[in-house]
């Protein structure tokens, strides 16, 4: 009886590995892909900013990422990160040598109207996009770093190579203070 158990438990766990192995799809690197990026705050929209995004790292089929030949050179890990203050250290980081060694983006776009902006034919990967600020009649407006996964995977389970993604933004006030540095 134990005997029957046991081999109706390794067939069922042998068929459910192999039901997701058969749903399993893998990524394809070369699959066009594009990035759409909403630029909005408090109900307003930002039209014509100017928008750079970075292709960091490459994905492989299973999934796997490493950065690309661009960014190979930094000491900047992406492998086992686990929490999202570890991404965002990641993002400010390469923004930094970004801008310290002038590096071309792999796009470049103005938000529209509606204060969107998207990126056509961009190949699968790790996209860098470069914060924002907008000063406002009240305030400054700033969108925030971000990293975006292309594809992701949609509520459906299946790939996404289309991807909206929507930068965390700030809101302050600058103050009237003025500071003497001598």
């Amino acid at each position: 009886m134990k005997r029957s158990i046991s081999i109706i438990c390794a067939v069922i766990l042998s068929l459910g590995a192999l039901i997701q192995a058969v749903h399993a799809v893998p990524i394809d690197p070369a699959a066009p892909s594009s990035l759409t990026v909403q630029y909005s705050y408090d109900g307003k929209v930002y039209p014509d900013l100017e928008i750079k995004t970075y292709r960091i790292a490459s994905v492989a089929p299973d999934g796997s990422i490493d950065l690309t030949e661009d960014f190979a050179k930094y000491p900047v890990n992406i492998h086992g990160i686990t929490s999202q203050s570890e991404w965002k250290q990641i993002a400010y980081t390469l923004a930094a040598y970004i801008e310290a060694d002038a590096l071309a983006p792999t796009a470049l776009g103005k938000t529209n109207a509606s204060g969107t902006v998207t990126f056509n034919g961009i190949l699968p990967g790790m996209y860098l996009t470069l914060a924002v600020r907008v000063d406002d009649e009240k305030a400054v407006i700033l969108f925030e770093n971000f990293l975006t996964m292309i594809p992701t995977i949609n509520e459906n389970g299946t790939l996404d190579y289309n991807v909206a993604a929507y930068p965390k933004r700030e809101a302050y006030t600058p103050t009237e203070k003025t500071v003497v540095y001598k």
